[in-house]
């Protein structure tokens, strides 16, 4: 839970204590479904959330999680709904714009070939928005870097645009800087160069969880060094993990030591992992977390 929601979620339940009836049921839904949201159990928040809904109508933090609920899910139609309203009452809200930015991406990826290059623009100019109310803010960075990176040119993707957006992560967190520099590396196949980011790092401090979790991801996007990969995923898991990790951190660990486990030949070891992910996030869904991760 970040600081932000906690706050947040004592002061409902502090407002919901003071409610009687039908309204301070809505009050508790809408505070479980945010813890469950949190928690990375998204069937769940959804229920409650919409639960929730019917006695807080145009609510725009219900509209923004709902919202990125049905993007989990698929359903972008959905997604794009809530979140045009959520923009629309609160224009000046970054994560707003981002998020809808999100949804027009996922309409893209299924639209007629017609309607996939207007979408693509949508995508592109809220995520525009999005850096621009709140330029420090790495992920609207990361939106960004994916966009221009994983985009065709025709759709408005440029390679020199997101290499553009790793530098401004650089400015703004080395951290990020690095694992930014991988990704493209990754995404241009070029995996030693994106080894070297945290190899550098490695020999510093080697038991950074960080660098440590990002080696074994660049093992397992790049397909080589997979017994290296292991082993430092294996160390990951025996440290404490950071103080912003949530449960889909330690899942997509367990995730990336099941593929190695694959690739070298171990599927007992493979599946055991995986099994481990889905337990830590039941709704785990790798294709819905972010680039860099």
């Amino acid at each position: 839970m970040t600081y932000a929601h906690g706050i947040r979620r004592w002061a409902l339940l502090a407002f919901g204590a003071a409610l009687a009836g039908s309204t301070a049921r809505a009050s508790t839904d809408f505070v479980r479904g945010l813890d469950c949201y949190q928690a990375g159990r998204y069937a769940e928040a959804r229920r409650l959330l919409r639960a929730a809904e019917s006695l807080r109508p145009a609510d725009v933090e219900v509209e923004f999680h709902l919202g990125r609920i049905a993007l989990w899910f698929d359903d972008a139609g959905e997604a794009i709904a809530r979140l045009e309203r959520a923009v629309a009452s609160e224009p000046g809200d970054a994560r707003l714009h981002n998020a809808l930015g999100d949804a027009y991406g996922l309409a893209a990826t299924s639209a007629p070939l017609w309607r996939k290059p207007g979408l693509a623009r949508r995508c592109l100019a809220a995520y525009e928005r999005a850096a621009a109310l709140q330029p420090q803010q790495p992920a609207f960075r990361w939106s960004l870097l994916g966009f221009h990176a994983l985009a065709p040119r025709l759709a408005g993707g440029d390679r020199d645009k997101a290499r553009q957006q790793a530098a401004e992560l650089a400015e703004l967190d080395a951290s990020e800087g690095r694992i930014a520099r991988a990704t493209l590396a990754l995404i241009e196949h070029r995996p030693e160069a994106a080894f070297a980011e945290f190899e550098t790092v490695l020999r510093q401090c080697p038991d950074d969880p960080v660098a440590l979790y990002q080696f074994g991801r660049c093992a397992d996007l790049g397909r080589t060094r997979q017994r290296e990969g292991i082993m430092a995923l294996e160390r990951c898991l025996e440290l404490p993990p950071p103080l912003e990790a949530d449960a889909s951190t330690l899942a997509l660990i367990h995730h990336r030591l099941g593929n190695l486990w694959a690739q070298v030949g171990e599927p007992a070891r493979a599946a055991a992992a995986h099994a481990a992910a889905t337990r830590t996030q039941p709704d785990f869904n790798l294709a819905k977390l972010q680039l860099r991760r």
